[in-house]
């Protein structure tokens, strides 16, 4: 499965939902590639990787691989069960190969009216693999609002699990360590491992 982990706008989760979600994949036994297209390569920060070629490094999840290339050739993606790409803000045509080829695009969107248009861009590009998964979120007035919103949208183009904002979360660049390793019973650790079963 091909998943891409996309949104024109900065800031809303992207790298953070990829190296969550792709290391409660590999704790579920899943064999697992984590593509990091991103000019930062922000992704091996939260792990402690190991070279084992060119552009791939193994990380202390044994099933679970870092890929680091902005060129996008789907046939790295054979191999693996589960194939996670995370993709830098904008809309430029590596990006749009990664879409097009990908089983699922889950666009990370932090909960404002803002950060929502960015979603119905995507949208209104026509790509029927989005779905949308909220960041961040908190239990005040202006965020329920946006759920409600959301709520609103065909089932097949939201998660129903969020993500709920956390200082763990917020903190994963501090101790450069991925939700599971600083705090695997968190209430963010059960989510990414609620949203994997929902996506498989």
């Amino acid at each position: 499965m091909l998943i891409s982990i996309s949104n024109i706008k900065g800031g809303v989760g992207k790298t953070t939902t990829a190296v969550n979600l792709a290391t409660a994949a590999a704790l579920e036994g899943l064999k697992v590639l984590l593509w990091d297209m991103d000019i930062q390569k922000a992704c091996k920060f939260f792990f402690e990787p190991q070279k084992i070629s060119k552009n791939l490094y193994a990380t202390e999840y044994s099933d679970l691989k870092i890929y680091e290339d902005n060129r996008f050739d789907k046939n790295i993606t054979d191999e693996y069960d589960i194939v996670i790409i995370d993709t830098p803000a904008g809309f430029n045509k590596k990006i749009k190969n990664a879409i097009k080829s990908s089983d699922l695009v889950i666009v990370p969107t932090t909960p404002s009216l803002l950060a929502m248009r960015t979603y119905n861009d995507l949208v209104e590009k026509g790509y029927e693999n989005l779905r949308l998964l909220l960041n961040g979120v908190e239990k005040k007035e202006s965020h329920k609002k946006v759920v409600g919103l959301i709520l609103n949208l065909p089932k097949n183009q939201y998660f129903k699990t969020y993500i709920p904002k956390s200082e763990e979360l917020e903190n994963m660049a501090f101790f450069q360590k991925n939700i599971f390793k600083i705090n695997p019973s968190s209430l963010s650790a059960k989510a990414y491992k609620k949203l994997l079963h929902e996506i498989i």
